[in-house]
């Protein structure tokens, strides 16, 4: 996840349906919880085989879209203070 976006990986056959124009995120390690964020899909596509093991994975990425400041603002502070960090 960065300022502008996130990917995230999955199971092929698990597709993430993209019916809505906005996602939740929340990371309940660190209480982080931001609601309504508006994206776009920019890329699926498939891991390569000799890195999924026995079950195929693919990769989404999205970019968030209008952005409100506050929105920015919340996203901007969770990737300064709380990305690569452990959640325990």
């Amino acid at each position: 996840m960065g300022d502008g976006g996130l990917s995230y990986v999955y199971f092929a056959g698990d597709e993430p349906v993209f019916e809505s124009e906005t996602i939740d995120i929340l990371v309940t390690g660190f209480g982080f919880c931001l609601e309504k964020i508006p994206f776009r899909k920019v890329e699926d596509y498939k891991v390569a085989e000799e890195q999924t093991g026995r079950f195929e994975k693919r990769v989404a990425c999205i970019e968030f879209i209008n952005l409100s400041d506050d929105q920015k603002h919340m996203i901007r502070n969770f990737v300064t203070h709380y990305i690569g960090k452990t959640v325990n």
